[in-house]
């Protein structure tokens, strides 16, 4: 979704909840306020900025000497249901740091979790991600221990929103559906919610995500930009869905000057490449006439991504997708070629990006098909070290899986090319993404492999060159069985 908001420094940078287990305690007071917190994250611009620092400008904390007063959880609230979020933000994370009730740990790990939520209302992208992915963490722990009472509504309205925000789309619908039952007020943001959690991979349910699309879209009360936000997410259900001509239809209907008539651009774009792709299907593919067509409506696609290209505030997501969609274009092209150059280019500008990932492992495969040998591991180790741990990747153009298994694939084939050491090297960083058992059992695959190939060339030689190698073996054979008892130890 686009909003008009722009980049600000958020109170505090991400950090990790803690989550620790403690015992029962305390309940904390009712919540007095939360207009203040709903009118930040709804509005944008220079009013969000102006309205957080109005309400997080306020005198330090009290001290903490002996003489100073006892820190609880009360004096959190109060700041928070005050508006003084940096003051509230202070002590819950020094609260944090003390031996607690659990329900005291909670109304802590709330209000980080509302503040973390709120910060990551006023930035962008990436960094917008990582503020929601800490918001949620904060409030999946406030969650566990049991909602403070009078909190619940707002902490599991802001707990959805966080993870479907953080990419955590599939997780994020059951917590929106009970937010819609818990949290009357916010339930006409809810429904826009739910309709773009239904609406990405994985799991999608596009008839949910239709059905909540156009009852929201139902409500008078909609100014013209969430009308015009949500037109483009049912067209984009519609494409979804097969339903091209009334996805056509809903883009006609969003003006083109707009942030939204930026991201609508994309949607012309893979329209023109279904329509390329169905040219392709329509005549035998060796057919010359069906490769001219082919082609010239994915050139033509590709003359209509590169449009939105730099446009709109969310340029740079906006960008991204358009640069990896050309990318695509070539392939389908077949033009190798110009499809991993397309691809390192998106990979190397938005490495971390959901784009770029996905690139990375397309440039991997065409820079190997294309005989690009020497730099092709340093693709791979890039794309592993952007991806990071399973259990904080959520990337709908490639998910878990099937990155895991492209990467698989590209062992084994280092494997058949002989080429061990880059086997080794790259299971060794598996790690993150596969769990160290399956990293060490891959490792030592590739070890016992390379000691068996070894063997058989010292078999083939004489004198020093033969002993030299078998030493070499044995030295592999070793290395596997130290892989092998470190995963009997796990």
């Amino acid at each position: 979704m686009i909003a008009e908001k722009p980049p600000a420094k958020p109170s505090s940078p991400p950090q990790a909840s803690p989550g620790e287990a403690r015992s029962r305690g305390a309940r904390g007071k009712p919540m007095a306020k939360v207009k203040w917190l709903l009118a930040l994250l709804a509005v944008g611009g220079a009013l969000a900025a102006a309205v957080y620092y109005l309400v997080t400008n306020r005198p330090d904390l009290p001290s903490s000497g002996p003489s100073g007063p006892r820190y609880t959880l009360a004096m959190a609230l109060n700041a928070f249901d005050a508006g003084a979020m940096q003051k509230a933000q202070r002590l819950a994370k020094l609260l944090l740091t003390l031996e607690l009730s659990d329900q005291d740990a909670a109304g802590a790990s709330f209000i980080l979790g509302v503040i973390a939520a709120a910060d990551a209302e006023r930035l962008w992208d990436q960094d917008q991600r990582r503020y929601f992915r800490l918001a949620a963490r904060y409030l999946e722990d406030a969650r566990k221990e049991g909602y403070i009472e009078g909190r619940e509504g707002l902490g599991t309205f802001l707990l959805g929103k966080s993870l479907l925000m953080s990419g955590n789309v599939e997780a994020s619908r059951p917590v929106l559906e009970a937010a819609f039952e818990v949290f009357p007020q916010g339930q006409v943001e809810i429904r826009r919610l739910l309709a773009l959690a239904y609406r990405d991979a994985p799991n999608r349910d596009l008839d949910r995500a239709l059905e909540h699309a156009e009852t929201y879209l139902a409500d008078e009360a909609l100014n013209s930009t969430e009308r015009q936000q949500m037109m483009l997410a049912r067209s984009q259900i519609l494409f979804v869905m097969g339903r091209f001509d009334e996805c056509e239809q809903g883009l006609a209907q969003i003006p083109t000057g707009g942030e939204t008539g930026v991201e609508a651009i994309i949607v012309r774009g893979e329209l023109m490449m279904r329509q390329a792709s169905d040219a392709a299907k329509s005549e035998p593919a060796s057919s010359a006439t069906a490769m001219a067509k082919t082609s010239a409506k994915y050139r033509e696609a590709i003359e209509i991504l590169q449009q939105a290209q730099n446009k709109g505030t969310d340029r740079e997501r906006i960008t991204r997708r358009s640069m990896y969609l050309i990318g695509q274009c070539y392939l389908a092209m077949g033009d190798g070629a110009a499809a991993r150059d397309q691809f390192r280019r998106t990979r190397l500008q938005f490495a971390e990006s959901d784009e770029g990932i996905a690139a990375g492992i397309e440039e991997a495969k065409l820079t190997e098909d294309l005989g690009g040998d020497k730099e092709l591991f340093d693709v791979y180790a890039a794309v592993l070290s952007a991806a990071g741990p399973a259990d904080a990747y959520h990337n709908p153009l490639l998910p878990l899986a099937a990155l895991q298994d492209r990467l698989v694939e590209a062992y084994q084939r280092f494997l058949a090319s002989e080429s061990f050491d880059r086997s080794v090297k790259l299971a060794s960083m598996f790690g993150p993404l596969f769990g160290p058992d399956r990293a060490l059992d891959l490792s030592a695959q590739a070890r016992v492999a390379w000691a068996k190939q070894i063997e058989l060339n010292a078999s083939r030689s004489s004198g020093e060159e033969a002993a030299t190698l078998r030493t070499t073996a044995e030295e592999q054979w070793h290395k596997a069985g130290d892989d092998f008892r470190q995963l009997a130890a796990l």
